[in-house]
């Protein structure tokens, strides 16, 4: 079809996108994602996060650490730290290598970048709404055919125009 992924980069900056994932989230789960800017990060380009349901119960925290960097092995992936323990919140990390702001420009990303951005969330949903009492079984815990499932349910949102239409603007326009 001739198509040029680059000509669509403008209309996804990041912060725009990772908003916009926020909110397809809250949207289809009925989760509110808050940002903890005081929380202590391991870079500078890492945020902390904190998710509750719709009534304001805490679900969990989780870190997004989304750039690469010379120390940070290659890929993207959702980590567990904590899994249902009984009075602890559930914790996480999403790392990517997405591409990084460069001097002076917004970091603008392709649409596979989008897609993995909301595959590695759909993993962080599938690990912080898990309400499993067997810790062995929650969460991403779960067998190798299943654990893929939420996140692939996830990384198909970014692909639809309702979807598309709550973040996708032109980063110096704002053309959607």
């Amino acid at each position: 079809f001739d198509f040029d992924e680059e000509a669509l980069r403008p209309y996804l900056p990041v912060e725009q996108a990772i908003e916009g994932v926020f909110e397809v989230a809250h949207r289809l789960y009925g989760v509110r994602v808050e940002s903890l800017s005081e929380a202590p990060v391991w870079h500078s380009s890492v945020r902390a996060y904190a998710m509750h349901d719709d009534g304001g119960t805490l679900l969990g925290y989780f870190y997004l650490d989304p750039f690469p960097r010379e120390t940070k092995r290659d890929g993207a992936w959702m980590g567990p730290f904590v899994t249902s323990l009984p009075g602890v919140p559930h914790a996480a990390t999403i790392c990517a290598n997405l591409t990084p702001p460069a001097q002076g420009c917004a970091s603008l990303l392709t649409h596979r970048e989008l897609e993995t951005l909301f595959h590695e969330f759909g993993h962080l949903l599938h690990h912080l709404l898990s309400g499993v009492e067997v810790r062995s079984l929650a969460g991403t815990r779960v067998a190798w055919d299943f654990v893929e499932l939420p996140s692939q349910i996830m990384e198909n949102w970014c692909w639809e125009r309702e979807s598309l239409d709550v973040f996708a603007r032109h980063h110096g326009t704002g053309e959607p």
